[in-house]
């Protein structure tokens, strides 16, 4: 006699998940749409299961074909639960069909085969058989155990194809409602009396709810509308596939308008935006990333023009809080150039809120999203990495620049220059990875190296005294550092070197705070370090500024010197006198010909540098250049 005890709870459980889900928005992703097909299926073999083995039980008072039906959808209910649970696997680990195609396709004739041997019990006695004398297993009975094995073998599958690849917790989670159904399964063939296995599923659907499922998930709380997690999650479901409509738009100057009112205000009218948006395009899918941008999303349908002269509309229009107050906002707004196929969500996104800052610009105007723009931020991004990379794994390359007697044209010094490789090995050149380091912070781990590596070059290469000196940059980020002088002298301990060696190259955007720069200056001399003035002239700095600064050495501009030997002007000449009058010594940067390298010997200068005499080169070809 089966034990029909649990099925009335399992049955209230999931008619409550069922309601609230159907009750909640959702987000258009096939993990989301996945999980009302397993709630229906649930619902339907908890009523079936207990019907089928109530008939059976009873089956001298109901007709044989009613009790084969009742049995035949049971079975073909089970193995279908078993495939959407797979099914339902694969999409929460977002693994790729197309490069699994086996797999798929073998899950899917399996899915068939176990149809056919529960429909085949109508004619023939495959999986069950009843008689006058009641119920009884099929000889194939256990092919019930072997198909669903075989679907929680395969979701296995999934989980470890993607174990490194996919988000920590969705393949673990996934690991631990398998091992829930395989559980329930092997309860079910050690207790068929018992009708648990609808109890297992429960707990594993609660767990795919509580981390896949929840709307809490994917709703943003502030504007009541998907978060950036839906957003992201939406593109990776649509991965290849065109989108009709891709639409995005940001408050104004968002963080200004916080100081301006105040949070809770602004938080207001951001959840009066979405309150708009979902009620002005019901057809579209509407996202809040914070920091004042959201983003529509239209796959089938949508018109660009309508929507922006919707939006457009309604924010020339005050949004009034709840406390009265009025609040103008205004909105930047970005879209795509027409039918737009998802490549890469990552970059999409970023790419979205990249354009939004831009849109912030005076005139800005609208911007499209165009390919060419796409592949920019994609190069951009990609340069992000590797400077991220390099500055992690101390994979910065060290090249040098000589730097030569004014009159005799021998090496004296030389500039230590960071070059980072991108992953294709190939050289990104300054301009682009260092505003990006100095951006997120890199750039005092790549300027410590840096430091390091000029310093274990003048150790190891200048047995012969060829080199006075190394000079080595400093980003004004880095000179920021309060401990600087402290780290610097640890690494010429540790190379037994003498801080007149190494020479610290500022630029003149280090002289904006010319009171933090001073101070900066003042206790690193003390310590015995020795300051060069980089890039005169093409900044902020200006002679009486440059009279406190207490450095060795000022370089003159290379476009300054440029400039005088296309016009022959007097500003040059000026300069190198004036600098000599202070007593600095003078580097002319930018050097291309010899006329260049004898007539700035003439102006006066002590220094020259530039390609002339050679490109900046790597340390070990620099040394054997030189013979050091």
């Amino acid at each position: 006699m089966w034990n029909y005890s649990f099925v009335l709870p399992n049955l209230a459980v999931i008619a409550v998940f069922l309601v609230y889900y159907l009750m909640r928005p959702r987000v258009p992703v096939k993990v989301v749409k996945a999980f009302p097909r397993i709630l229906f299926v649930e619902v339907l073999l908890i009523l079936i299961d207990p019907i089928s083995s109530h008939i059976s039980e009873k089956f001298s008072g109901v007709a044989i074909p009613l009790q084969v039906v009742s049995n035949v959808i049971y079975f073909m209910l089970f193995f279908l639960r078993g495939y959407i649970f797979f099914k339902l696997t694969a999409g929460i680990v977002k693994i790729s069909v197309r490069r699994h195609i086996f797999l798929f396709v073998l899950s899917a004739a399996i899915l068939i085969v176990s149809q056919i041997a529960a429909l085949s019990n109508i004619f023939h006695e495959v999986l069950f058989s009843i008689s006058e004398n009641g119920y009884k297993v099929g000889k194939f009975y256990n092919i019930l155990y072997a198909f669903s094995l075989y679907f929680i073998g395969a979701s296995f599958a999934c989980i470890f194809i993607r174990w490194k690849s996919v988000d920590f917790w969705r393949a673990r989670i996934s690991l631990v409602f398998n091992t829930v159904l395989l559980v329930g399964y092997i309860f079910r063939a050690t207790f068929p009396r018992w009708l648990l296995m609808d109890s297992f599923c429960i707990l594993a659907i609660v767990i795919i709810y509580s981390k896949f499922e929840s709307s809490a998930l994917y709703m943003d709380s502030t504007s009541g509308v998907f978060n950036s997690k839906g957003l992201s999650d939406y593109f990776d479901e649509i991965l290849g596939k065109n989108l009709n409509l891709v639409f995005s738009f940001s408050i104004r100057n968002c963080r200004e308008m916080r100081e301006m009112f105040s949070n809770r205000q602004i938080d207001f009218c951001i959840g009066m935006i979405g309150k708009y948006l979902l009620a002005a395009f019901p057809k579209l899918s509407s996202f809040y990333l914070g920091d004042g941008v959201f983003v529509l999303i239209g796959k089938d349908e949508g018109d660009y023009e309508a929507v922006k002269s919707s939006l457009s509309e309604r924010f020339s229009r005050q949004w009034t809080c709840d406390d009265g107050v009025s609040v103008m906002l205004k909105a930047n707004f970005v879209y795509a150039d027409g039918v737009m196929k998802v490549k890469d969500p990552e970059l999409l996104i970023k790419a979205l809120i990249e354009l939004l800052r831009q849109a912030e610009f005076p005139n800005g105007g609208d911007i499209v999203v165009t390919d060419e723009r796409l592949k920019g931020i994609e190069g951009m991004a990609s340069i992000k990495r590797a400077v991220e990379y390099a500055a992690e794994t101390k994979s910065t390359k060290l090249f040098l620049q000589p730097i030569v007697d004014a009159n005799t044209f021998e090496l004296v010094g030389a500039e230590a220059l960071a070059r980072i490789c991108d992953f294709s090995g190939n050289i990104i050149p300054p301009g682009l990875f260092i505003p990006i380091a100095e951006k997120n912070g890199r750039i005092n781990l790549i300027g410590e190296n840096m430091f390091e590596m000029a310093c274990e070059f003048f150790k190891n290469h200048n047995q012969g005294g060829k080199l006075s000196w190394i000079n080595v940059n400093l980003s004004p980020i880095q000179f920021m550092w309060s401990d600087l002088h402290e780290r610097f002298s640890a690494i010429l301990a540790r190379n037994s070197l003498d801080e007149q060696y190494l020479h610290l190259e500022i630029t003149e955007e280090s002289m904006i705070d010319f009171d933090v720069l001073q101070n900066q200056l003042d206790i690193m001399i003390k310590k015995g370090f020795k300051f060069v003035l980089d890039d005169y002239g093409k900044g902020y700095s200006n002679v009486a500024r440059l009279s406190k600064c207490n450095v060795i050495n000022v370089k003159i501009d290379m476009e300054i010197v440029w400039n005088h030997f296309k016009s022959n002007d007097s500003i040059l000449p000026a300069i190198v006198k004036s600098l000599k009058a202070m007593n600095f010594t003078v580097t002319a940067e930018g050097i291309e010909t010899e006329l260049m390298a004898r007539q700035m010997a003439e102006m006066g200068c002590d220094y020259l540098q530039g390609y002339y005499f050679s490109q900046p080169l790597p340390a070990d070809e620099f040394a054997a250049k030189y013979g050091l």
